[in-house]
């Protein structure tokens, strides 16, 4: 059978399905490829991703042969998975697809576990010497689970998923510790005291070394840009991470902690190596600046707790500018709670839509800002924008990694 990329996101329809039984199946079809090589595995709600970025490039700068799996993809689903910051052949995906199909169809495998079970093939099959790994959704159910890694992390917890994770943020935080296994090391930028209190009480269980953000590790200085980092044996000065945001000093210092532990179990990485990583670190979508008149600034921002962020690295970098923000988001977002934040900041909002079956429809959005400006059309939403926003302004675009996602497209393809 000669298999295409649609016939993969065919899949997408089984939506999302808990359990670790089908991705266990896929990858004993595949000889277990998931065992060839040591990873990092990475969950929590937000700062996921620019956490993976970093610790790749650090590893890299090092010299080692370095996997990445993320998820979504901003523009190519090849985007997801990544040897050495290449992005890997749609072709040798499909092929490897193709071994796997009948398995896929018998266990009714979904989207997100046969990309997953590609990612951990692909590694392999490129004999990468680490892989670094993130969480799609949650931690204990989700397909990523299958590794058995050096080190384990979890970012800032916060309300997101919650028809599947739960309604608090310490029943979302049980599901994330889910990934914690006995022996390997815990790296958190979780504060909360009550979050803090369930991990100690499942790293007591299993046996797992902990280190906590402002404990065994942080950072000092106030700006991503110019910072010193604090960990149990390195102490390191004059850094500069390549991401803008004042959040991404916790992101960093998280994947710095990881590399502290990485570096004790057999990668060593010197203080150039770390220091280049950072100033090379690049994470396309989160809080990505595209210099002009007005400047366009695109975000993965695509929960309440993201958008807050957002706001706080907006002021950080434009301070009072007047901002014009295009606004699109998931169903299964909180939709009304996300834009009164972003009306805080401005009130010239235009309401849109990614082509994404997933998204909420523009007229809906209205109904919780009457004054917004609806456009059915991502690309017209971006000329509006550009319409109603002076020169020295900025257009602002989150809401939904999907909407970025086709917004940078347009963007890129622009000689704007």
């Amino acid at each position: 059978m000669k298999l295409t990329a649609q016939d993969l996101f065919a899949l997408e329809r089984r939506g999302i399905e808990r359990g670790l039984s089908r991705i266990e199946k896929l990858l004993e079809a595949l000889g277990h490829p998931e065992r060839a090589y040591p990873s990092v595995h990475v969950t929590g709600t937000n700062g996921k991703g620019s956490t993976c970025a970093m610790i790749t490039q650090i590893l890299r700068e090092a010299g080692y042969h370095v996997g990445l799996y993320t998820s979504p993809h901003l523009e190519r689903w090849t985007e997801r998975i990544q040897i050495d910051g290449v992005e890997t052949s749609e072709d040798a995906l499909l092929e490897t697809a193709e071994e796997i199909w009948p398995t896929v169809e018998r266990e009714g495998a979904t989207f997100y576990e046969v990309t997953t079970a590609l990612a951990l093939a692909e590694f392999a099959r490129q004999s990468v010497e680490i892989a670094v790994v993130e969480v799609g959704l949650g931690g204990r159910w989700d397909a990523t689970n299958i590794i058995h890694p050096l080190v384990t992390i979890i970012t800032h917890v916060a309300l997101d998923h919650m028809e599947y994770l739960g309604g608090s943020r310490l029943e979302i935080a049980t599901e994330k510790a889910g990934i914690l296994k006995g022996g390997i090391p815990l790296v958190t930028a979780e504060t909360d005291p009550e979050i803090l209190a369930l991990f100690q009480q499942k790293v007591e269980e299993l046996g797992v070394p902990v280190r906590v953000r402002g404990v065994d590790f942080d950072t000092q200085g106030a700006s991503p840009q110019d910072f010193e980092f604090r960990g149990k044996r390195w102490s390191l000065k004059d850094l500069s991470v390549n991401l803008r945001g004042g959040h991404q000093l916790e992101n960093a210092s998280v994947a710095l902690a990881a590399c502290e532990i990485l570096d004790e179990k057999g990668f060593p990485l010197s203080e150039s190596d770390v220091q280049n990583g950072l100033l090379h670190t690049a994470w396309p979508g989160r809080f990505e600046i595209f210099k002009g008149s007005p400047s366009v600034v695109i975000d993965a921002a695509h929960n309440p707790d993201g958008m807050e962020t957002l706001l706080r690295a907006l002021e950080e970098e434009f301070s009072k500018k007047p901002i014009v923000f295009v606004f699109g988001v998931s169903s299964d977002k909180p939709a009304a709670q996300m834009l009164s934040l972003l009306r805080e900041r401005s009130s010239k909002i235009i309401l849109t839509r990614a082509k994404n079956p997933r998204a909420t429809d523009p007229a809906i959005l209205k109904t919780y800002y009457l004054r917004g400006i609806v456009e059915e059309n991502a690309g017209e939403a971006l000329k509006k924008a550009f319409e109603v926003c002076s020169p020295e302004g900025v257009v602002c675009v989150c809401g939904s990694i999907f909407l970025i996602g086709e917004i940078r497209g347009l963007l890129l393809s622009s000689e704007r």
